[in-house]
C-alpha cells in the first residue's frame, strides 16, 4: 500500500528564522519552498528526498536520530561542516573517532541543529 509513497521528514524549529539560518548558512542547502503563514514552513530538496522544517512550540528531545543524510564521503562532509561551526555529538556506548562511528557496513556521526534535532551523516561501506 505504501511501497510507493514517497516519504518527507518534518522537523519541528520553535525559531524558524534561526532554523532558516542553520540549513541555508551552515548547511548550505537551498530552500526549495516557503508556505504557511510568513514563511513558517521551509522545504529542502536534496539529491533523493525532501525534508520540511516547520514553526513548532514544541521542543524536540533530541535523544534519537530525526533524519539522516547519507553520503558518500563521511569524513569529508564532517570536515566541512566542522569548518562551518557543526559540532558532533559523542553517543554514549558507540565507540567513536574524532565524532565519526564505524557500526558494521556504515560509518556515521551525529550533530544537533540549531532548533535540537539529531541529525546524522551515514556512509555505507558495503
Amino acid at each position: 500500500m505504501l511501497e510507493n509513497a514517497r516519504v518527507t521528514t518534518a522537523l519541528p524549529a520553535q525559531d524558524i528564522g534561526r532554523a532558516r539560518n542553520f540549513y541555508t548558512e551552515t548547511l548550505g542547502l537551498a530552500v526549495s519552498r516557503e508556505t504557511g503563514m510568513d514563511g513558517t514552513e521551509l522545504q529542502f530538496d536534496v539529491a533523493d528526498g525532501t525534508f520540511i522544517v516547520f514553526h513548532s512550540t514544541g521542543k524536540p528531545s533530541g535523544a534519537h536520530t530525526q533524519m539522516a543524510f547519507t553520503v558518500d564521503d563521511v569524513d569529508g562532509v564532517a570536515a566541512a561542516l566542522r569548518g562551518r561551526g557543526v559540532v558532533f555529538e559523542d553517543v554514549e556506548g558507540i565507540d567513536q573517532e574524532d565524532g565519526i562511528a564505524t557500526m558494521g557496513v556504515m560509518r556515521g556521526g551525529w550533530f544537533k541543529d540549531s532548533e535540537g534535532n539529531l541529525l546524522s551523516l551515514i556512509q555505507e561501506l558495503a
